[in-house]
């Protein structure tokens, strides 16, 4: 970090800390470089620094606030992590903001801890903070937590909030900020940067990841939904994409034994894109996942949100449905899914990260 602040200058900074927010600016950083742009990318390390793969863009240096060997997956070493980072963040902005290097603009994503950490950091150094994904909202301050809280705390202090959709520009329409509707998710730019030399598909299996703290921490609801998935696998044939946390919650709940028995097909995780060969062939999708619940809306995907809440807008139209915890609902969606009746890809024209790496662009410009 002393080299981070020693070697800044005007070129925009990323503050990014998992592998979802990294595919979401993916298609920006690409674009800004290709203009011409530098990016600096400020890991915060939530995920492990394995999650990186840096080596793909160009003309991007990388920086690490704090390396991690591993993802913090269980809610106290979020809480350590955060707080760890917390303390960083504030010490180096306010060392960039007195050095004669600081930085000018920083971008973040989303609405995890590491986008609050960067609009800190942000704030600190005294530079503008732009906001991508911004003006999402559940309605509910405490749902999902800690997202809903992220998002309302970041709106507070960005400069230049980039919303996708007019939904969310609305919900921007009395904080601080200019706003910027980029008509979609930036998550839909990289899936169509994916898929544009694959086909599109209904193979009949059906496609689970399910990941969240409020789910696995929740004895009884996990063994809900883990007993109708496996109920389901004797009709479907089923592909689960399980991580360390997620395999120990399955483990110490003691149901790990009654997947493995199932007909259920256990799958480490993988990189994005070898899962979106998966995921494009997939007849029916169940995840507690905002992003994977996006990218099937975004490309015609059956999805099953298996949440109390949902923020996202749903403008295509696609087969989705919130479960709001009740895993009966799963069965009443597929019943009345018939493969092949909905179209599959990409519905609309891709623009987001187009209209983001412009207005960057011209802010930078402009220092």
């Amino acid at each position: 970090m002393r080299q981070f602040i020693n070697r800044n200058s005007n070129d925009p900074i990323f503050f990014i800390g998992t592998r979802a927010e990294l595919i979401k600016v993916a298609p920006v950083i690409t674009r800004l470089t290709q203009s011409g742009i530098p990016i600096k990318l400020l890991w915060a390390g939530l995920h492990a620094d394995a999650a990186l793969g840096v080596d793909k863009f160009e003309r991007v240096s990388q920086y690490s606030l704090r390396r991690s060997k591993k993802d913090q997956d269980s809610i106290f070493s979020i809480c350590v992590w955060f707080l760890k980072n917390l303390i960083d963040v504030i010490t180096y902005g306010l060392a960039a903001r007195v050095s004669r290097h600081g930085p000018k603009v920083v971008v973040v994503h989303g609405d995890t801890l590491c986008t609050v950490l960067g609009s800190l950091f942000a704030k600190a150094s005294g530079a503008k903070l732009m906001h991508i994904e911004a003006g999402v909202r559940s309605g509910k301050f405490w749902l999902p937590f800690p997202e809903e809280i992220s998002r309302r705390f970041v709106s507070r202090l960005t400069d230049l909030n980039f919303a996708p959709g007019e939904k969310e520009s609305q919900n921007l329409i009395r904080h601080r900020g200019d706003v910027v509707n980029t008509v979609h998710n930036t998550s839909r730019d990289a899936l169509s940067l994916l898929v544009n030399d694959l086909q599109f598909g209904d193979d009949g299996y059906l496609v689970v990841t399910l990941h969240r703290a409020e789910l696995l921490s929740n004895k009884k609801k996990f063994a809900e939904v883990v007993q109708k998935i496996v109920e389901l696998s004797r009709n479907y044939p089923v592909k689960w994409f399980v991580g360390n946390h997620e395999r120990n919650a399955l483990s110490s709940m003691g149901l790990l034994e009654s997947v493995t028995q199932s007909e259920i097909q256990l799958f480490e995780r993988s990189s994005h894109a070898e899962f979106v060969k998966t995921l494009i062939r997939a007849h029916c999708v169940i995840t507690d996942s905002h992003g994977l619940q996006a990218e099937c809306n975004d490309s015609g995907i059956p999805v099953i949100v298996h949440r109390s809440e949902t923020e996202y807008s749903n403008p295509d139209n696609s087969p989705c449905v919130l479960t709001n915890w009740k895993v009966a609902v799963f069965d009443d969606f597929l019943f009345n899914l018939r493969k092949g009746d909905e179209p599959r890809g990409i519905r609309s024209k891709v623009v987001a990260a187009e209209i983001i790496s412009q207005r960057i662009a011209l802010e930078v410009s402009g220092i």
